[in-house]
């Protein structure tokens, strides 16, 4: 199963830079105050980027804050979360560095966060001397495995980084273990529900989860059936609704493709899903039956608002009829 940790780290720190910053520079993090919302500078990083050649480097984030004293400055967090080492990174960092206080007439606050599984490698500076013309650059590097041992503290503590942490460690640790990256997923998921946060904070939390611990088609259902359960038990419907969970695949979807279609087939997807976790074989007749002849959004949509409240798929035929949509009874 592919480990991919560029993307989801990139929501996390669009979304978190506050406590990401608590985590990996605790010195910076004292001194910004944080009752101003800090400005999001990834178009101009991507010109950077594109300018100095490069190549993708999805996780790279730019980000202006202001200080407690009135200034504002540029913060440079250069994600490169990685699962082997990468030589190149010390010049990257370098090459970024000076291009962006040749841009700002200021230098940027560099930082690289480290995903991969040495213990060894943590490059933190760039240097030359060539003939007597030399220079040093250093930058901050978090190394994320020197959080292995504070795995438990991770899981229990208030910081949603720390999730994200131990999320990415499990990652590495049950590569290729299916079934204990699952056992790791149920308890992360457990753990969102003893903090004291808000229902749409341990939403995000638990899409990050997902991201970071793919699972296996059979082992992810039986994943998101148990997490209904817990949540129905708990009377918490935070994470699993179903409406929810399928309009978030549609949105994902219909963000990546761009396109009116690419939201549709995510809306599908996410119903597809749902349906077959709540009604079995019968749901899953009828999704296929969403599919051929296609139907509409709004037909789609119709369906996953009426889908946590109907208790049978004639409920949900006669919802889609209203919507104009004819779909055969369910044999």
């Amino acid at each position: 199963m592919p480990r991919e940790f560029d993307s989801p780290w990139k929501d996390a720190l669009d979304e978190f830079l506050e406590a990401a910053l608590e985590m990996f520079h605790p010195r910076l993090h004292a001194v910004v105050d944080w009752t101003i919302a800090y400005e999001n500078l990834d178009a101009e990083l991507s010109s950077v980027v594109r300018e100095a050649e490069l190549g993708e480097t999805v996780a790279d984030r730019l980000f202006r804050v202001t200080l407690r004293d009135g200034e504002r400055i540029q913060v440079l967090i250069h994600a490169e979360v990685q699962s082997q080492h990468d030589t190149s990174l010390p010049r990257r960092m370098f090459v970024y560095h000076y291009r962006l206080l040749d841009r700002y007439a200021e230098p940027p606050v560099s930082l690289a966060i480290l995903g991969d599984e040495s213990t060894t490698w943590r490059p933190s500076e760039y240097n030359y001397d060539i003939f007597g013309t030399a220079t040093t650059f250093r930058f901050r590097t978090v190394k994320l495995v020197d959080w292995r041992e504070r795995y438990e503290e991770l899981l229990t503590g208030s910081n949603p980084i720390g999730v994200v942490i131990a999320a990415h460690l499990r990652s590495l640790d049950t590569h290729g273990q299916p079934v204990e990256r699952s056992r790791a997923k149920w308890q992360l998921f457990r753990s969102l529900f003893g903090r004291d946060w808000s229902p749409e904070r341990i939403r995000r939390m638990y899409r990050l989860i997902d991201w970071l611990l793919e699972l296996p088609p059979d082992l992810e259902l039986q994943h998101k059936a148990d997490a209904l359960a817990y949540e129905q038990e708990h009377k918490m419907p935070y994470v699993t609704s179903i409406e929810r969970l399928a309009k978030e695949e549609g949105r994902q979807e219909g963000r990546q493709e761009g396109r009116q279609e690419g939201r549709l087939g995510g809306l599908l997807d996410g119903a597809e899903y749902s349906l077959r976790m709540k009604f079995g074989a019968a749901g899953q007749r009828f999704a296929e039956q969403l599919r051929n002849p296609p139907r509409t959004l709004l037909q789609i949509e119709k369906i996953l608002q009426s889908l946590e409240s109907c208790e049978s798929i004639a409920e949900l035929q006669a919802c889609l009829a209203e919507s104009d949509g004819n779909v055969d009874p369910v044999k």
